[in-house]
């Protein structure tokens, strides 16, 4: 008897001493804004080819080839501009005495478009677009000299 008294003291009284289980739970919350967005990013440069009377320097020539952008937006709020060159970069004295500049793009992918002018802007949808672009330097009067030609177009996509 003298053991059972012992071991309900000794019972008792870890009880006593022992925390009680008590738990409080509380939600943290996170939040965050993700603000529309377009991304660009530059597959190949194009290569500007010349027409038969030298009048014409094109993506869109024999030996041009077009250059590609990679778009990705994350809403339907995204537009896109392909803006024609003014002016060679690099280029013979003459290069741009009597010279006109356009640009124009097709749009594959979430988008899809055929040959848009340049000056045109386009609503992008949701998602990944490849554009295409061209671009094109043409003489109203006289040929294009001997020389090594560069120009730029700016592919332009805004988000609001």
């Amino acid at each position: 008897m003298k053991n059972i008294k012992k071991i309900m003291v000794v019972t008792l009284g870890s009880a006593l001493i022992a925390p009680s289980a008590f738990a409080v739970d509380q939600d943290v919350r996170f939040s965050g804004v993700v603000l529309d967005s377009c991304a660009l990013v530059i597959g190949t440069n194009g290569i500007l080819g010349q027409s038969i009377d030298q009048t014409v320097l094109s993506s869109k020539e024999t030996a041009g080839l077009p250059g590609t952008v990679t778009v990705t937006t994350n809403s339907i709020n995204s537009n896109i501009q392909v803006i024609a060159p003014t002016s060679f970069d690099v280029g013979p004295a003459s290069a741009d005495t009597n010279t006109t500049f356009a640009a124009s793009y097709t749009l594959a992918g979430d988008t899809v478009l055929s040959e848009v002018s340049g000056d045109s802007v386009t609503p992008l949808g949701l998602g990944v677009t490849v554009a295409t672009v061209d671009a094109n330097a043409t003489k109203s009067t006289g040929t294009f000299d001997a020389g090594i030609y560069e120009l730029v177009t700016v592919v332009r996509c805004t988000a609001p």
